[in-house]
């Protein structure tokens, strides 16, 4: 089973033994197939750690069939995929080998901002930074059109090459474009809130 079931799970701000709190921190979940606690900290995948370098293998069992919240009974400390797993293992961030835990995660987590998504009802790839969707942009204006098919009730990951500057969806788009893209029906910000969990667009 896809760990997919992670995303809607993912939200609420917790603050938890020594790891700082964040706006956008949800609460630790042991999920299916993973044998390590997870959470989603602005746009990163965490997984619970005691030291700050290892994960806490074996805190959840991996048989879960649903997703479960997880209490740590040790004070934590950041492990989180991106920079700060670069910083601590030779600038590797975890996203980029295909069997880590961290990429394995993300792919499954429509809140994680490592991973460019096609969603249903948008032409677009997508992704959720920091609360807000982003589209797929060179020039940070125009999203990249057509490289998504729209297909309804079908989610794709997008892996394309470009060097992307993203538009982002609130007050970035509003002052390129006049709105924030989720005031006005059918706009591809409006519709992608609508199939992400942890988008809170401002309305």
């Amino acid at each position: 089973m896809k760990i997919a079931l992670l995303t809607a799970l993912l939200l609420t701000a917790a603050t938890l033994g020594a790891t700082p709190a964040h706006a956008n921190a949800g609460e630790w979940m042991c999920v299916p197939n993973q044998k390590v606690p997870l959470r989603v900290v602005d746009g990163d995948i965490e997984c619970a750690s005691a030291n700050g370098r290892d994960c806490l293998w074996d805190a959840c069992p991996g048989t879960d069939t649903a997703p479960r919240v997880w209490t740590p009974k040790v004070p934590l400390r950041k492990l989180a995929c991106g920079a700060d797993h670069a910083a601590k293992y030779q600038g590797a961030t975890g996203y980029d080998t295909e069997a880590h835990w961290c990429k394995q995660a993300c792919d499954g987590t429509a809140s994680c901002a490592a991973t460019w998504r096609c969603l249903p009802g948008v032409k677009t790839p997508l992704r959720l930074w920091k609360g807000d969707l982003q589209c797929a942009s060179r020039d940070g204006r125009n999203c990249l059109w057509d490289v998504c098919s729209g297909e309804a009730a079908k989610t794709t990951l997008w892996t394309g090459k470009d060097t992307l500057t993203p538009l982002t969806c609130g007050a970035d788009h509003k002052a390129k474009h006049g709105t924030t893209g989720y005031d006005t029906p059918q706009h591809w910000c409006d519709v992608g809130c609508k199939n992400v969990a942890g988008c809170v667009a401002k309305r």
